[in-house]
């Protein structure tokens, strides 16, 4: 069920966050591989990591509060 919830939470970040946050936790890539491939910088690319990893928790919550 949590597997579910995350990959929901995923798919429905925008895109600009659901890029940087699958290349990190799906694909492996490190941050300075992911600034490359996205052509955005190492902070920005920290940034969007950050806001998404805290999207996706906002999510697990609602659930774990139901």
């Amino acid at each position: 069920e949590l597997d579910f919830i995350i990959k929901t939470s995923i798919e429905n970040l925008p895109v600009h966050y659901k890029i940087p946050i699958a290349l990190r936790e799906i694909q492996g890539l490190s941050y300075d591989e992911i600034s490359n491939v996205t052509k955005t910088s190492l902070g920005t690319v920290k940034s969007r990591i950050a806001r998404a990893r805290a999207m996706i928790k906002d999510e697990i919550d609602k659930y774990s509060k139901e």
